[in-house]
């Protein structure tokens, strides 16, 4: 195929993935710059709202990427993994241990290697955010959906009897972050993921929570779920769990 064909077709491709990439390099130094927590300040006990009780806490472990990690988020009682702590802590009325091991950038095929060392004693639960920066890198989904299932694999391998809940890929549509047309773009190819993964998850018996967050949901780096929508996803999470 003579050079000048190929270049006419691979150049919107071309120019569409670099300009993805510079959104989310742009978006990621944004993020860092208002993150102004440590990720071990998210572990510990929760206890229900009512009342302190002497009752066999729940052990919980969040894994995944930045929405796990409370990017966006500076009051870390507002992030995702101590609302979820916090919820299920009240609907059990039975305090919660929460862990988190979260890492911002992290595709499916990343988030096994969270579990290394394996948790001792194993939790009771185990939430999971995974899907987004699949869709992001425009892995194929193919490929995504075989790390989806691995993931999976991996987590009952060291983690039996663990309920397990997959926060998935949400769908980026009305990030503020995002100029149009890429947050049409960049909303198609992460939520496409997010869809994708419930219909293979509910194969392997596992939860899937799907997001779609309003613009006036996102946090203050226009791109993460922000502190208005984190107990809504919570919310969800725990209604899969009681």
């Amino acid at each position: 195929m003579p050079r000048w064909r190929l270049a006419l077709l691979l150049g919107p491709g071309l120019l569409v993935g670099g300009a993805i990439g510079n959104v989310v390099g742009v978006v990621g130094a944004r993020r860092t710059a208002k993150r102004l927590r440590l990720p071990h300040e998210l572990d510990g006990l929760v206890q229900p709202l009512d009342a302190a009780t002497d009752a066999e806490p729940l052990r919980l472990l969040t894994l995944g990427d930045s929405a796990m990690a409370g990017d966006g988020i500076q009051d870390p009682d507002l992030t995702l993994p101590r609302q979820v702590a916090s919820q299920l802590a009240t609907a059990t009325t039975r305090p919660v241990v929460v862990e988190q091991r979260a890492v911002s950038g992290h595709t499916t095929g990343d988030v096994a290697g969270q579990l290394v060392p394996h948790p001792h004693p194993p939790p009771d639960v185990i939430v999971v955010s995974a899907g987004v920066n699949d869709g992001l890198k425009r892995r194929p989904l193919q490929t995504i959906r075989e790390d989806t299932i691995d993931m999976v694999r991996a987590i009952r391998a060291v983690a039996p009897d663990a309920r397990i809940v997959l926060v998935g890929a949400p769908d980026l549509r009305y990030a503020p972050a995002l100029p149009q047309p890429l947050r049409r773009l960049v909303g198609w190819l992460t939520g496409r993921v997010g869809r994708a993964q419930a219909g293979w998850l509910a194969e392997h018996g596992v939860d899937v929570v799907e997001i779609g967050t309003p613009a006036s949901d996102f946090g203050p780096d226009g791109f993460h779920p922000g502190p208005t929508a984190t107990p809504t996803i919570a919310g969800w999470i725990v209604d899969r769990l009681t």
